[in-house]
């Protein structure tokens, strides 16, 4: 039977070949270490075993479900391939709090981090974010990855567009439209003035209203044209027809496409709602991260938390809240990227729909590794075989087998395209645009009415 770490470790002959040579160093006699570890999708997954034998994944890291069997996933993976290198065997424990580590305000430390402090336990899979504050008290090993933090919200309601009428066509479209209605009528003037009639402002009015007449499919009375004129609005009638077409066409297709809201994608979204609620883990990194922010968003988010707008989950409990909480649209989830993408990918297993959305901002990035005890000898064996796994890809590959579901819902469209009846919620913008319409045209007869009566010499 190996003996624990602590007493292979007392022999100097061990000690100085692990310092000599931590590339291929490997226990001779074997070792058992004690590690710790708790259920952190996507990197560990817990296996727990019942009173008749069955096993099953443990859904969010309550041992009072069932017996710590084993581990599974990425992290579970890097243990392996370090007790087979380095020839150890090991025991898994879980810290009795749940938690993985923060420090009191008497300084001592919670969680997995307070086992390996205590040295209760050799090693803590984690992995960990490296920060300050934990290279002080314990050792980092080589970092297994880099993750960044984001926002993780529930998707609305689809809706319709009422504007979408006036984005059939891009912007540039319509200043060339403007500008080609401008030189047809320009070039019409210039073919007026050529001929010698009579040109004054009413004919010039006249001329650029027949134009619009045209490009909008309403009847034109066009009197004393010239075969030059005719050929010109002849091209303006063609082009004019095939552009109507084209709007009409495309302005079909887009009051079939439903916009589902995904609005928010900063912290400062975030802040500015009051109506939105906060969803943390405590004492973790960020919670750590937002206490020291003296200046920025990440300050205004900390103080969220006085206004009542932050409530603290532990992460095991973070498939019921995202069913809960997140899922009635007035809260948000903050955590590392790994973990929110798990949790999308959970959903959509489970229900076959991509019902939540990460934010574009990511913050707070950094290094996350493994932990032994400060000072530990086997720091630079461990060290040397993460780099030679990590250089090689197999974290990442081992990572993105867990969340294969997920990139069913990474690029998720933000529209989708329905077949239903045209509800005037969705044409309200045209109906807005008619009636104004029809109310400045009642405006302009009256004022014409008006006029008629000041000057009568006008109506000839």
């Amino acid at each position: 039977m190996a003996r624990p770490l602590k007493e292979v470790l007392q022999d100097p002959e061990v000690l100085a070949d692990i310092h000599q040579h931590p590339h291929t160093f490997r226990f001779c006699r074997g070792a058992s270490l004690l590690v710790t570890s708790t259920h952190w999708p996507p990197h560990n997954y817990f296996v727990l075993g019942s009173a008749d034998g069955t096993k099953g994944e443990d859904d969010g890291g309550h041992k009072e479900t069932g017996s710590l069997v084993a581990i599974e996933g990425p992290m579970a993976n890097v243990l392996s391939v370090l007790a087979h290198t380095l020839n150890f065997t090991y025991k898994l424990i879980t810290p009795s709090d749940n938690l993985w580590g923060g420090q009191l305000p008497n300084g001592s430390w919670t969680g997995m981090l307070g086992q390996v402090i205590k040295k209760e336990v050799d090693l803590a899979l984690g992995p960990f974010s490296v920060t300050l504050e934990r290279t002080k008290v314990v050792g980092l090993t080589t970092g297994v990855m880099i993750d960044d933090r984001c926002l993780l919200a529930a998707k609305g309601a689809t809706e319709v567009n009422p504007w979408s009428f006036l984005m059939v066509l891009m912007p540039s479209v319509w200043v060339c439209l403007a500008a080609t209605l401008l030189l047809v009528w320009g070039t019409h003037m210039l073919l007026v003035f050529v001929i010698k009639r009579p040109v004054d402002w009413k004919l010039m009015v006249e001329i650029y209203f027949r134009l619009l007449r045209t490009l909008f499919n309403q009847n034109v009375n066009w009197r004393s044209v010239t075969s030059l004129e005719r050929v010109l609005m002849g091209v303006w009638l063609l082009g004019g027809l095939v552009m109507t077409w084209c709007y009409s066409s495309n302005l079909t297709s887009l009051l079939a496409v439903r916009r589902i809201p995904q609005s928010i994608q900063t912290l400062r979204t975030l802040i500015d709602d009051p109506s939105l609620t906060l969803i943390l883990t405590p004492n973790t990194i960020i919670t750590t991260a937002l206490a020291h922010s003296q200046e920025g968003e990440l300050k205004e988010v900390h103080r969220l938390d006085s206004a009542g707008r932050t409530v603290y989950v532990q992460i095991n409990d973070f498939p019921r809240t995202l069913d809960t909480l997140v899922k009635q649209d007035d809260h948000v989830l903050l955590g590392t990227t790994s973990v929110m993408a798990t949790l999308i990918a959970q959903s959509f297993s489970q229900t076959g729909e991509c019902s939540f959305y990460l934010s574009r901002q990511k913050v707070i990035s950094n290094i996350h590794s493994m932990v032994v005890q400060q000072g530990s000898p086997i720091l630079p064996a461990i060290s040397y075989r993460v780099r030679q796994m990590i250089e090689a890809g197999l974290y990442t590959h081992w990572v993105e087998t867990r969340l294969r579901n997920y990139t069913r819902c990474r690029k998720s469209p933000s529209s989708i395209t329905v077949r239903t009846s045209i509800a005037l919620t969705g044409i309200w913008g045209m109906v807005v645009v008619l009636y104004a319409g029809l109310v400045a045209a009642t405006a302009t007869f009256f004022v014409e009415l008006v006029i008629a009566r000041i000057y009568p010499a006008a109506q000839t």
